[in-house]
Formats: C-alpha cells, sequence, structure tokens
C-alpha cells in the first residue's frame, strides 16, 4: 500500500490515469481473492458505507471502478492532512 501511496503523491494533479490501474487490481481480488478487498478496504479506512453502496452497484468492473475511486479519495484525503499538520 505504500507503493500506492507513493503514485499518488507523484500523481495527485492527474489522478484519472491512475484510476484505470487500480480498478483492474480490484477488479482482480474481487474475482479471485473478495476477503482480502475487505481488509484491504479496512485499512485504508475507506468509510463503510461507501463501500456498501460500492458493493450494491450492477456489475463487478462497477464496483471496483467505485472502489478505486474510494480508495484514491481516501489516500489524497491523508495526503492533505499530513502536508496540513
Amino acid at each position: 500500500m505504500d507503493n500506492i501511496l507513493v503514485e499518488l503523491e507523484a500523481r495527485q494533479s492527474d489522478l484519472s490515469g491512475f484510476l484505470p490501474l487500480l480498478s483492474s487490481q480490484i477488479l482482480n481480488l474481487l474475482r479471485t481473492e473478495p476477503n482480502s478487498i475487505l481488509n484491504l478496504l479496512y485499512r485504508i479506512d475507506v468509510s463503510e458505507a461507501k463501500a456498501k453502496e460500492a458493493f450494491l452497484l450492477i456489475n463487478d468492473y462497477q464496483i471496483a471502478d467505485r472502489l478505486a475511486e474510494l480508495i484514491i479519495a481516501r489516500q489524497v484525503q491523508k495526503i492533505e492532512l499530513r502536508r496540513k499538520y
């Protein structure tokens, strides 16, 4: 996960290029190790309510895209808080 944080810091101005990469990795986890994605979301501290909403989406691709957005948003929030304090 530290590698993702470094990547986010490097691309903070252009996170749109990072979204497909992360979404692809999440899709792979959803299909091969679904429990690990739950642990990952917990470790990153993604809102449980927002994650539950994401799992209600129609297909795995939409779920992966939404979870990637939530993860990126949370990591950016952490970066901003660290820079501020």
